[in-house]
């Protein structure tokens, strides 16, 4: 599932990196899932994927943006919906701050280190996709179960 713009962004780095991240989706036999738009970063990485023999699935919500997205899937581990990692494909530094911030919120006791270390980055598409597929998300429960009767 990659979530990304309906726009292009103003640094090219970002449409080549969505092309890049598309086709290794696809040499890899990863089918792609994402919002379906046929513009912006969408658009490229689902042109590469389809351009490189892949399976793509444009059936995601839209909307409200991609961090909302991204954060949304990440809570969903935290909740035992799933049991999955998530990753940020960091062109150019572009989610270094989100990164920093995400590190304080861990360092204040609000994320878990356990919890923060399944929100990945990386700068090249084929490394995070490795990074994702050997990455052990945690299947703990949350402490609000140990409430229930």
């Amino acid at each position: 599932c990659v979530f990304c713009g309906s726009s292009l962004g103003g640094d090219p780095a970002h449409q080549r990196a969505a092309a890049a991240l598309g086709a290794e989706l696809a040499a890899l036999d990863i089918g792609l899932v994402y919002g379906g738009a046929s513009v912006g970063l969408m658009g490229v990485v689902a042109d590469a994927a389809l351009e490189a023999g892949g399976e793509v699935i444009g059936a995601l919500p839209g909307g409200i943006g991609t961090l909302e997205e991204t954060f949304e899937v990440w809570t969903w581990s935290q909740l035992s919906i799933h049991a999955k990692p998530v990753g940020l494909l960091n062109v150019n530094g572009f989610y270094d701050g989100l990164e920093a911030f995400l590190d304080h919120m861990t360092a204040e006791n609000f994320v878990k280190p356990v919890r923060r270390n399944i929100m990945l980055a990386d700068s090249d598409p084929a490394a995070l996709i490795d990074r994702l597929l050997d990455a052990n998300a945690p299947t703990d429960r949350k402490w609000v179960d140990a409430l229930k009767p």
